[in-house]
């Protein structure tokens, strides 16, 4: 499965400037010196990996990306003696990818033949670029140099995957490094028949997409509501205007009392929010006049100074099962990684030996620069962190979204694109960008809510009518228009039971899955060079009132009320051969 990707993705390969060329041009020799005691050919082609198969490394499809994502800049090339070899080896910085009639066609001759480890690094952060044009660097301290790199932290999710996608002020400058460890024996002098090598390169950072449904992201749901049908009445408002009793026709007055005094008001709504309150003056009487031409004889309401919270009179109690529907309208990213090797390190189960580069297997794990302190960790029962350690971490932590539903509001919610026209980062053509992040990884049992890249929607809960139904309330599976509804329902209600819905949002979290089912050590992980498209594909109802529910051991619990599935699109990563 992996040498049909890499066949497929050098047939691929296209020119650097556009990117859709999809013949590769052979590179000439032109220009080779007189005397040559070792040649080169390394063959930079398409990286079909990085993807959710265990054993191949290939996800559920490959995607071209933009433009932006595809294009190349400039290249570091380190050439380092392998093994006992005393070769020097080479670095070469080239500041300009020049592309002439489709191919990028640099060479070079070694001074030695014997083995090396080669490593190339495209669009490299300006560390790296900057290390590389040292003069006089040897080959293995800046090969010692790229493997070990890792990112310095930004201020936030955006400035630390800058370092590795800008150069300047725009995004196209995406930083790529050898997939796995690239060893060459040089023993051909020929200048006329090079030895050749084929390095195949990925991206330091993964994309997160999502595709909108075709309803503008709202969706269905059925509900037990129970409302009072509150006591209404309508009646002639006096008032007293330059010593003149005018009488003002009222149609709909709800009956209510104060909370502590439980004196009687009359509370007039509009758009269901308090305009007005009145008292009704029992010692006038009713009154007669016209409304519409039609003589109306109404009892009379005076201008009340009566203040503080209230509660409507017990009416009927009435239990209807209704379609509401539940927009979402905004999203946060949860636990972005702060950090990121500039080339892949993977272990084994047993995280004994770290290694940079290389393919997985099933019982591997990639690592990121923190995951082995992550892995020390120890989490509540509900999988979060006990205290505000995780901001060493990551982005967007759990801790900091549940603290206030307020301070998430303003700082963390994103507007949640309803259509593909929205925003133009788009990987395929039903999706919309929502974030590049970096790579997060921990064991399998560490692999919960506080700890793994997620992702938290927030829905705005409307009634059958097309309005929010504001704060609402849940209790044993039903919900209430009002505190006063459940009272009068359940008298002996328990408060500990009691769900609010502030302002009628709701919202849904779900972790990203790298590798579908919990046979893989990774699971629930963020891996370079990935596209996860997310996609709701079930929605089961009204979901948690806040923001990381808390009920539940595991990530995928059932409380979730939605189910996002991921689809794994590894990037195509287009380059032309580069002969040396």
């Amino acid at each position: 499965m992996k040498i049909k990707g890499l066949l497929l993705g050098m047939l691929a390969c296209a020119a650097m400037v556009a990117c859709t060329n999809e013949d590769i041009v052979e590179n000439n020799n032109g220009g080779q010196p007189e005397k040559a005691n070792a040649n080169l050919t390394l063959s930079i082609s398409t990286s079909t990996g990085s993807g959710r198969a265990a054993d191949a490394e290939v996800g559920d499809d490959t995607e071209n990306g933009t433009a932006e994502e595809g294009s190349i800049q400039d290249a570091v090339v380190v050439i380092s003696p392998a093994g006992e070899s005393q070769a020097t080896g080479l670095v070469r910085y080239y500041a300009n990818v020049a592309v002439v009639n489709g191919a990028f066609e640099p060479s070079f001759q070694l001074k030695q033949t014997g083995k090396y480890n080669v490593l190339v690094i495209l669009n490299p952060c300006a560390d790296i670029a900057e290390k590389a044009q040292i003069e006089g660097v040897p080959a293995s301290e800046l090969y010692s140099y790229v493997t070990n790199y890792s990112i310095q932290v930004g201020a936030d999710n955006d400035a630390s995957v800058d370092v590795v996608t800008k150069k300047g002020n725009a995004r196209n400058h995406f930083m790529m490094a050898n997939q796995e460890e690239v060893t060459v024996e040089i023993t051909n002098q020929d200048p006329e028949r090079p030895t050749t090598k084929t390095v195949l390169v990925e991206r330091v950072v993964s994309k997160i997409t999502f595709t909108p449904n075709a309803n503008k992201n709202k969706y269905p749901v059925n509900v037990d509501v129970t409302t009072i049908a509150t006591e209404i009445k309508a009646g002639w408002l006096k008032t007293e205007v330059n010593g003149n009793t005018q009488y003002t026709y009222i149609t709909v007055l709800n009956r209510a009392f104060l909370d502590e005094r439980d004196e009687e008001i009359w509370i007039l709504l509009e758009n269901g929010e308090e305009k007005a309150r009145y008292e009704l003056a029992g010692d006038l009487g009713d009154y007669t006049g016209f409304v519409d031409g039609k003589e109306t004889t109404a009892s009379v309401f005076v201008n009340t100074t009566k203040t503080g919270p209230f509660h409507y009179a017990e009416g009927k109690i009435e239990r209807t099962k209704e379609i509401w529907h539940v927009q979402l309208d905004k999203y946060a990213m949860v636990n972005l990684s702060k950090t990121v090797y500039a080339v892949r390190h993977k272990t084994v189960d047993d995280w004994k030996t770290i290694i940079p580069m290389g393919l997985l297997t099933g019982n591997d794990y990639l690592v990121d620069p923190k995951s082995t302190e992550k892995n020390d960790v120890v989490l509540t029962e509900a999988g979060l962190w006990d205290g505000d350690d995780a901001n060493s971490y990551f982005f967007n932590t759990v801790n900091e979204l549940q603290t206030s539903q307020d301070i998430y509001d303003s700082e963390f919610l994103k507007a949640l694109p309803t259509e593909v026209s929205e925003i133009g980062e788009n990987t395929k053509s039903q999706d919309v960008f929502l974030t590049y992040c970096l790579e997060n990884v921990v064991t399998k049992t560490q692999q919960q809510k506080g700890m793994v890249t997620g992702i938290v929607f927030r829905g705005e809960m409307l009634d059958a009518t097309g309005k929010n139904v504001g704060t609402i309330y849940k209790y044993d599976g039903l919900f209430f228009r009002s505190m006063d509804a459940l009272k009068a329902s359940v008298p002996n209600y328990e408060s500990e039971k009691l769900v609010t819905y502030t302002n009628g949002h709701c919202y849904y979290y779900a972790p990203i899955e790298h590798f579908k089912g919990d046979e893989n050590n990774m699971q629930y992980a963020i891996m370079r060079n990935n596209i996860y498209s997310l996609k709701i594909t079930s929605f089961k109802g009204i979901g948690s009132s806040t923001i990381i529910p808390e009920d539940g051991t595991t990530i995928d619990d059932e409380s979730a009320y939605l189910k996002l599935t991921t689809t794994i699109a590894p990037w195509v990563v287009r380059f032309n051969n580069i002969e040396f």
